[in-house]
């Protein structure tokens, strides 16, 4: 497996499934099960040499160094979803894998679940569809302003200033209406984008 950093545009890891426990049938899926706060990345796999029904869960960390594997699996692994299933343990993350024999194995974690949880029952994991089990509300309540120019909240802001500057992002990259009134009303001129 080859993980490509797409912000870099350059190959973070080369990572040797096959050596550890064959083939992965779907991609990875990400979650939190170490108990560090990160994301860590699970692969299960099937033995595709000796068509045995062997199947192996690996979870590599951050940095890609393999932290956990569990060869004993009864049938071919094929899927694995990162949740907080049982709720009977303090919010702590299990590990399901779903194999071709129909069995479903539940592997308790250290990882506490995110609150709210994330979606990695989703196909796509997210709902920015980027292979980690994030939660990012659709409805987010704000939208990001930076570089303000005179500062939030500033007081004692001179009558002769000319120009309001800030910078406003949406926090999923799209394209937003917004409205800029000032108390009193002080506005006068163009906004330019």
């Amino acid at each position: 497996m080859t993980v490509w950093d797409l912000w870099a545009w350059k190959l973070d890891a080369i990572i040797n499934t096959v050596m550890v426990g064959g083939r992965s049938w779907k991609g990875p899926t990400f979650g939190e099960v170490t108990g560090d706060g990160l994301m860590d990345m699970i692969v299960v796999t099937f033995d595709h040499i000796s068509n045995s029904n062997n199947g192996t869960l690996q979870v590599y960390d951050r940095n890609y160094n393999l932290v956990y594997v569990n060869t004993g699996l009864r049938h071919r692994a094929i899927e694995s979803v990162v949740q907080d299933i049982d709720q009977n343990d303090g919010g702590l993350n299990e590990i399901l894998v779903l194999t071709q024999g129909g069995v479903i194995y539940c592997f308790d974690t250290p990882g506490i679940t995110a609150n709210p949880r994330p979606r990695s029952e989703i196909q796509f994991y997210s709902e920015l569809r980027n292979g980690a089990s994030e939660y990012l509300p659709y409805d987010w309540p704000y939208s990001d302003i930076t570089s303000t120019s005179p500062n939030q909240e500033a007081l004692n802001v001179s009558i002769l200033e000319t120009q309001l500057r800030f910078t406003l992002d949406h926090p999923l990259n799209q394209l937003m209406d917004y409205t800029v009134t000032c108390t009193p009303n002080v506005i006068t001129g163009e906004v330019v984008v």
